[in-house]
Formats: structure tokens, sequence, C-alpha cells
């Protein structure tokens, strides 16, 4: 093999310059992160506005005397966009972090509370302007949660609890100021979720018999509950929320076919599930809707206006082609998933018995 001259000045000259440089960046290790970094509270986030835009409420950690700090709601006035004055304590939980918090109305913020350690949560009102703690649902081993926030009455929200029979959740539409409870739907003992329409009204709920599962649903909260669709346990049928009419359901279902996907179900005709959009390698996880600011002030006017939105574990490609039909409102259950979330209220979303999570947008 034959070399120039020319060839081997240059390689010498390239051996000489690699062993005089410095080691590469990459070869230092990398900074150490204290453990505690990765499950230290935010230390302010969970931010929502009450519904006339004045008044910004969020969540921020309060020391306690044991050095814990423990979450809990702040609110601040504000002047347009931009907050004003000093932050002020609203609530002041000591035992336990504040899980989420909802705004009802510009008046009230509500929260469900654990009272004793024993998982038994309550739903408490408090007084935006005196700090005044109301439990809505008294009393030892009673479990509640909301069911929806009733946007267009500011006096009641709807919520379930076990007072009556520790195993099964009814739904009362409670008032605020008292805490009078009126029954509106009593569970027979097999029902694990319910479902109110853009009305308020209770008007759907799944029933659990062994392997069988059924969608129940009624005109009107006078009428009895009829059994809609039953599948088994390889089929899953889930409802999101009603159409804008509340005629119709949207649900999440896989039947007939391989992948869940959105659909609309007619109660007339149960059995012919209209697809508004599916994934053929993935299942749809789940359905939530927009909300127009404009709908705040005038909801009954643009109840057509609220488009539905999937979500999937597909690629960002097969976003663009995820559902566009009309809809109404739907609210996740809000367990704080970002420091940056304006998710107002549980409204109008399915809700699975002594359960506070929601089985849309569960992958």
């Amino acid at each position: 093999m034959r070399f120039s001259l020319t060839s081997l000045a240059a390689a010498a000259l390239s051996a000489t310059l690699l062993a005089g440089a410095p080691p590469a960046a990459h070869s230092a290790p990398p900074p150490q992160l204290p453990l505690k970094d990765f499950f230290h509270h935010p230390e302010r986030a969970y931010f929502r506005l009450s519904d006339d835009g004045k008044t910004l409420g969020f969540m921020q950690p309060v020391a306690q005397a044991d050095g814990t700090r423990r979450l809990n709601v702040f609110v601040q006035p504000l002047k347009g966009s931009a907050p004003v004055g000093e932050p002020r304590k609203l609530t002041s939980e000591t035992a336990r972090d504040i899980g989420t918090y909802y705004w009802k109305g510009s008046d009230t913020i509500l929260y469900e509370k654990d009272f004793g350690g024993d998982e038994n949560t309550h739903v408490v009102a408090v007084d935006v302007a005196s700090g005044k703690i109301t439990d809505l649902t008294p009393g030892d081993k009673v479990r509640a949660g909301i069911i929806d926030d009733l946007r267009d009455d500011p006096q009641h929200i709807l919520i379930q609890h076990n007072r009556r029979n520790p195993q099964v959740f009814d739904v009362y539409r409670v008032e605020l100021r008292t805490g009078k409870a009126t029954l509106v739907a009593e569970n027979p003992g097999d029902i694990v979720g319910w479902q109110t329409d853009h009305a308020g009204r209770v008007r759907a709920a799944v029933r659990s018999q062994g392997l069988n599962t059924m969608l129940l649903y009624r005109p009107d909260e006078k009428s009895e509950f009829k059994t809609l669709v039953t599948t088994d346990y390889k089929t899953e049928v889930d409802p999101a929320f009603f159409t804008p009419d509340d005629r119709k359901l949207y649900a999440i279902s896989n039947r007939g076919r391989d992948k869940k996907a959105l659909v609309v179900i007619d109660p007339d005709e149960p059995d012919a599930e209209e697809v508004l959009f599916e994934h053929p390698q993935v299942d749809v996880a789940g359905a939530a809707s927009a909300l127009p600011p404009s709908c705040r002030a005038i909801s009954s006017t643009c109840k057509a206006r609220r488009a539905p939105r999937t979500s999937s574990s597909s690629p960002p490609a097969a976003t663009a082609r995820r559902a566009r039909a009309t809809s109404t409102t739907w609210r996740r259950t809000a367990s704080p998933s970002s420091a940056t979330s304006t998710r107002r209220s549980p409204r109008r979303r399915w809700r699975r018995c002594g359960r506070s999570t929601t089985r849309a947008a569960t992958a």
C-alpha cells in the first residue's frame, strides 16, 4: 500500500491535535437533582377564573407547624387581565391537600374534603367574601361527589352520596345556602354511573349486572329508565354527553368494531350507531367539548356551537381528522393535571358512583 508524504503529514497533524484537545463536553457526569424536587408542590398552580372574570383562583402550598405544606385555595382580584393587590388565602386545610376546586358563579368555591382521613369525601362550599365553609353533605361515613354544577341555576348543584345506603349512590339537588337536599334519582342497587343533560336533568345511567353492562335512558326525570344497550365484558359503550338538542347521546363504543370510536346513539334506534370519528390503529380514549366564552352569558342560544374534542393514542397527523360534530358542554372531574389548568367545573359529565374521576378521556 502506498501513501504520499502529504497524506502522512496530515494524519500526523490530526493525531497531535486530537491528543491535545480537551475531553468532549458530553463526557462530564449529568447534574444530580434532589429526589424531593420530583414530588414538591408547585409554588402556585391550578388557576381558575370566576364566572364574571373579576377574580382569579389558584392553589398554593401553606406551611404547617410540623413542617409539611398543604395545598390551599387563594383568590386575587383582577383589573382586566392583571392581578391587583395581594392574594387572599380562602381555605385553611392542614391535614390534607385540597385535590381540586370549582367556581360556582363568582361568589362560591366548591371542593371535596376528606374529614378524618377515612376516604369519605364531603362536598363543601366556601363563601368567597367571608370565607365561611358549609358542609353540604354532613354525616358520618358519607361519601359524596359533585355530579353537575348546574351553571344555569345559581342556587343549586347536583350531588351524589350514599347516606341512604352505604353501598349505593343516589343523586340529590342541593341548595347552596341551606344545604337542603331533594332526591332526584334513587339508586336501585346496581347503578354505577349517572349522566345529566344540558338542563341538568339526570337522564342516563349505567347499570352493572355480573358480566353485563346496560346503558339506561329516560326522556325526562318523571319517566322510568329503559335499557338502550346491553354489552358483555368484551364490548364497551360508554356515554360521554348529550347532543345539543338533548335527544341523543355521544358515546365511546367498540360495538361491531375492533377499536373504540366516537359515536352518536339515538334512543329511538340504539343499535344504529352514527360513527363520528374512529382511528384504524388505536382506540378513541374519550371526548370533551369546547365552550365558547359568549356561552357563559347566553348558554341556551350557544348550545349548537359547541364542538366535541376527541382524544386518542394516535400520532399527531391523525388529530387533523378528529370529529367536528356539534356538541354541548362536558367537563371532566378536575383532578388538576396541569399547573396552568383553567377548567372550571365537572359540568355535564358521566359520573361513576363513588369515584372522583370520569370514564371519558381515560386511555
